[in-house]
C-alpha cells in the first residue's frame, strides 16, 4: 500500500511486466531506498481504463 506522506520511485520490471514503487528518502541530491527489495509495491502493468482509450 502506498502512502501519502511518503516519496517513492517508480521502477519497470520488464521480467514480470509491473511498475515497483519503492519508498524512497532525499538527503540533498542523494536518493537513499527506505526498504529492502523485498518491500517494493507492485502496481499493474495495464490499467483497465486506459487500454479503452
Amino acid at each position: 500500500m502506498l502512502h501519502r506522506d511518503k516519496e517513492y520511485v517508480l521502477t519497470w520490471n520488464a521480467a514480470d511486466h509491473a511498475w515497483e514503487a519503492r519508498p524512497i528518502r532525499r538527503e540533498g541530491r542523494r536518493i537513499v531506498p527506505l526498504a529492502p527489495d523485498g518491500a517494493a509495491g507492485r502496481l499493474p502493468a495495464v490499467f483497465p481504463d486506459a487500454a479503452a482509450d
